[in-house]
């Protein structure tokens, strides 16, 4: 299971907050997460029936952060871990900034998809949602608590030690993202929690 900011587990009827009253009840993040995740199995289906000089442009175009540090062979690999940690139920798993930024990537065009379609094929798709628009902001808000890959390289490599910490940037993988280093093997995987990585109310 990923770890969030929230816990996209931990309720099955647990929804998209920041709804306003009178909207629909939401849409339950772990279903916007895996069918985001199951979409790029497609997408990556589509980029190969082109030929191979084009899929550098394919990726850029799909993966405007993410392919600054990555490729295709890379970014392919990185969706199946991240889907085998979502459906794993048996163990927690921590992401880093790789992680992230590539979630945050086709999350972004999911939900922008989405807002653009006509409302039957809203419906169709989140039908949770009935037809009103997906606020991707209050998602990334609420969930993402890392997001370091959003600032410029010459604003992230300004900041001092101590100014990073104090933002909360204290993610290892983060200067490799922001300044486009492929992730090494142990850095595209997730690491296990060793405890339950949610405060517990008794």
């Amino acid at each position: 299971m990923l770890t969030f900011k929230s816990d996209i587990y931990e309720n099955a009827n647990l929804k998209f907050p920041a709804w306003v009253p009178g909207d629909p009840p939401g849409l339950p993040p772990y279903k916007f997460i895996q069918n985001s995740l199951n979409e790029e199995t497609e997408l990556f289906a589509i980029v190969e029936r082109h030929p191979k000089e084009y899929w550098t442009e394919d990726i850029r175009s799909f993966f405007p952060k993410a392919h600054y540090f990555s490729n295709y062979n890379i970014l392919k690999q990185m969706v199946h871990i991240l889907q085998e940690g979502l459906e794993d139920a048996s163990h927690w798993y921590h992401m880093n900034t790789y992680h992230f930024c590539l979630l945050y990537d086709l999350l972004n065009r999911n939900a922008y998809n989405y807002n653009h379609d006509n409302q039957d094929e809203r419906r169709k798709a989140y039908p949770e949602l009935q037809g009103q628009a997906m606020k991707f902001d209050s998602f990334v808000k609420n969930y993402f608590f890392n997001t370091v890959f959003l600032l410029e390289e010459d604003n992230y490599n300004g900041l001092s030690a101590k100014q990073k910490i104090q933002l909360g940037y204290t993610c290892p993988c983060q200067f490799g993202v922001i300044n486009g280093l492929q992730p090494c093997p142990e850095e595209m995987q997730l690491k296990e929690s060793k405890d339950y990585p949610y405060t517990v109310f008794v």
